[in-house]
């Protein structure tokens, strides 16, 4: 049922996206998407089917796991390439759970690295977690694609961030999930 929940999903996405542009134009949004919904070219017909030309270019990012990469470089760089030509920005997400190959970086064509929560962790209590993140975040400075760290707790955790560049940062230590309502009352009022 993947492919029918990760169109429904996309949809009520899609329909908040515009909801919120409304108020703040340079808003945002990334979606999780199934490598299954790529493989079997649900992803791509639908988003075709939809032809949503009034969001924005790189603004609706679609992403998708690590754990997908390694076998299917080719595959993915392909449908990476189309949805980017249809203007979605693509994320590769929890990064260092899986494979974790900085060779990857430069091997597979995406906008945003969201380095999981497992690599931060311990950046303020060990020196040789701290080097990889930093080194992660200059490989991706250097190739010019954003860095987001996932699962900062700790303010220690976000002032070595941000030290070392890191461009977005998302956490505990900056909000919980919440409902629509209460995303609204925060950040749109």
């Amino acid at each position: 049922l993947i492919t029918q929940v990760g169109a429904w999903i996309l949809e009520e996405s899609v329909s908040q996206f515009r909801i919120w542009r409304r108020q703040v134009p340079d808003f945002a949004m990334s979606v999780n998407v199934s490598y299954i919904q790529l493989k079997e070219n649900a992803l791509l017909e639908y988003l075709k089917m939809r032809q949503w030309d009034d969001l924005p270019a790189g603004q609706l990012v679609l992403e998708l796991t690590e754990s997908c990469w390694v076998p299917n470089l080719q595959f993915l760089n392909q449908e990476f390439e189309e949805l980017r030509a249809m203007g979605y920005g693509i994320a590769i997400d929890d990064f260092g759970t899986e494979y974790a190959n900085l060779s990857l970086l430069s091997e597979v064509d995406f906008d945003i690295l969201k380095l999981d929560k497992s690599m931060i962790d311990h950046i303020t209590t060990n020196p040789k977690s701290r080097a990889v993140v930093e080194t992660v975040s200059k490989v991706c400075h250097k190739l010019g694609i954003c860095m987001v760290a996932e699962g900062i707790e700790e303010e220690d955790q976000f002032e070595i961030l941000r030290d070392f560049g890191v461009e977005l940062i998302q956490g505990y230590l900056f909000g919980k999930p919440v409902s629509i309502e209460e995303f609204e009352q925060r950040y749109m009022d």
